[in-house]
C-alpha cells in the first residue's frame, strides 16, 4: 500500500518502449493493471527496480520460484534474457 518511489536507476527508453510492446502481446495488464500497480494477489510491478524484475522473472523461467503462479511462468515463456530487460526497462519506468 507505499506509495512507489523510483530506484534511479538509468531506464533505457527503447528497452521500455520494446517492453510495452512485449507486456501488451502477453497481457501483463490483465494481472497487473494497465498502471502495473497490481492487485489482490498480483504484485506490483511499477518501478520495481530493473535486477530484480529480471532475477524474479529468471526464477520463474527456470523454476526456482516457490509457490510460483503457474499462469506468470507461462506468460513468459520463451522470451529471452534481452526480452525479461525489455520488460523490466518498462515496468521501472511506470
Amino acid at each position: 500500500k507505499l506509495t512507489p518511489k523510483p530506484s534511479g536507476e538509468t531506464i533505457d527508453p527503447a528497452l521500455a518502449e520494446r517492453g510495452a510492446k512485449i507486456s501488451a502481446q502477453r497481457r501483463c495488464e490483465s494481472c497487473h493493471l494497465p498502471s502495473l500497480a497490481g492487485q489482490q494477489q498480483m504484485p506490483r510491478l511499477a518501478k520495481q527496480r530493473i535486477d530484480y524484475m529480471i532475477y524474479a522473472m529468471k526464477q520463474y523461467l527456470t523454476d526456482q520460484r516457490t509457490g510460483a503462479d503457474t499462469a506468470m511462468t507461462a506468460s513468459i515463456f520463451g522470451l529471452r534474457d534481452d526480452d525479461l530487460a525489455a520488460l523490466a526497462h518498462y515496468a521501472a519506468g511506470k
